[in-house]
């Protein structure tokens, strides 16, 4: 009887942040894994990069076209080496198939590693008709991998409108609550540090890209309506090109000593930045390329205690679920109806912390997750096998 041998390919493992499914995968389950992930992907945010201390292998390989998710490569030799020596019974590929590099892993795979069971990762919700080669590659993708593991149920209908016929199971992103949870901050401590930064009544929260598809603007306009009576501010955590028109938005609006420009933090920071808030606003937009495809840091603000205020863009209704609130997006009467409800309601806002915490526990634990990605592993064991299944220890661990 031997361990279930994974090899997990992906471009956000780069960062120990996003690693937590595998620790998780490797510290419950039979379960033995080598990773691999770019040398370096500086688009995710700030983290100093850590590979020690790992129960599995991260073997960091040189790319090209580096932070351009759809079109950026691996070096092919030195994955072709680990297939052949590692021998896995499966190949997860953490990359979009329409990307270059999911075909290239895929293609890998079926090279080196015929007998590999494969499986891929998508988050595109969205319809799109890829020109070729690229509609070509991604359909080469669905012919060859054994399942799919979408975030979302969004991106499972687009998977099975596009004629993936495998396994698919969405499984969504988790969260750590041993670094996300209420106690992250003290009292003292989160008084301190809204005090350095200048923040100052009510604090509501940014936390991503600072463009224009993010909807931030309309959250300006939103603020810009509350009361003049209620003291509130705005921290927001990302950075990107629109900042300068938002700034020059602001101080049209008048509310620019309300908004204090924090800058990326790293990813390991996180949980102390959201825990400053009173309230986490996702405020994203739908464009003719783009909705929101999941929404991290809400599953990351519920896990922290703090209430979660989102558009109905994309994927955002179905993460936050119950457990937040949800506004027509580019909509800032609907928005400031929200901001206003959540800063004046108190019996409100504790129901929302208590339901985003049960949600959380419920469905988004990174131990949960990964035993939902072990039972996949499981089913499609041996799929691709001309000798059959491999003698694989497969008791899931309890509890």
């Amino acid at each position: 009887m031997r361990k279930l041998r994974i090899l997990k390919i992906s471009h956000t493992a780069a960062l120990a942040s996003y690693r937590a499914r595998e620790r998780a995968l490797v510290s419950q389950f039979p379960v033995e894994m080598e990773v691999v992930t770019p040398k370096h992907w500086s688009h995710l945010g700030l983290e100093q990069e850590d590979d020690s201390i790992q129960r599995f292998g991260i073997h960091r390989v040189q790319t090209i076209g580096t932070g351009n998710i759809p079109l950026f490569a691996f070096e092919p030799a030195p994955i072709a080496g680990l297939m052949r020596q590692f021998k896995p019974d499966i190949v997860d590929v953490h990359e979009e198939p329409y990307s270059v590099s999911g075909f290239e892993s895929i293609a890998l795979a079926r090279r080196f590693v015929p007998q590999a069971s494969l499986l891929f990762y998508t988050a595109q919700n969205m319809l799109k008709r890829y020109p070729p080669p690229f509609k070509w590659t991604e359909q080469f993708v669905y012919r060859c991998a054994a399942a799919a593991y979408p975030c979302s149920a969004e991106a499972e209908q687009v998977l099975r409108r596009k004629g993936f016929r495998g396994i698919t199971r969405v499984l969504p992103l988790g969260v750590d609550r041993a670094k996300f949870n209420p106690q992250v901050l003290t009292h003292d401590e989160r008084r301190q540090l809204r005090g350095n930064v200048g923040l100052d009544g009510f604090v509501f929260g940014y936390f991503g890209r600072v463009e224009g598809c993010k909807g931030i603007q309309f959250l300006f306009e939103s603020m810009s309506m509350l009361p003049s009576d209620l003291q509130c501010s705005l921290a927001i955590v990302g950075s990107g090109g629109y900042r300068r028109s938002l700034e020059s938005f602001a101080q049209s609006l008048g509310i620019s000593q309300r908004v204090r420009w924090l800058g990326e933090k790293p990813a390991s920071d996180m949980p102390r930045w959201i825990s400053l808030c009173d309230a986490v606003v996702i405020p994203s937009l739908t464009t003719p390329t783009w909705k929101e495809q999941f929404g991290r840091v809400a599953v990351e603000a519920m896990a922290c205690g703090v209430p979660v205020i989102a558009s109905d863009s994309g994927s955002l209704p179905e993460v936050i679920a119950h457990a937040g609130m949800v506004a027509p997006e580019a909509d800032p009467d609907k928005l400031k109806e929200c901001l206003l409800r959540v800063m004046t309601d108190e019996r409100l806002r504790q129901l929302l912390i208590e339901e985003g915490l049960a949600l959380v526990d419920q469905r988004y634990l990174w131990s949960r997750v990964a035993q939902q990605t072990f039972d996949l592993y499981l089913d499609i064991a041996g799929t691709n096998a001309a000798t059959g299944p491999p003698e694989l220890v497969c008791q899931a661990h309890q509890g």
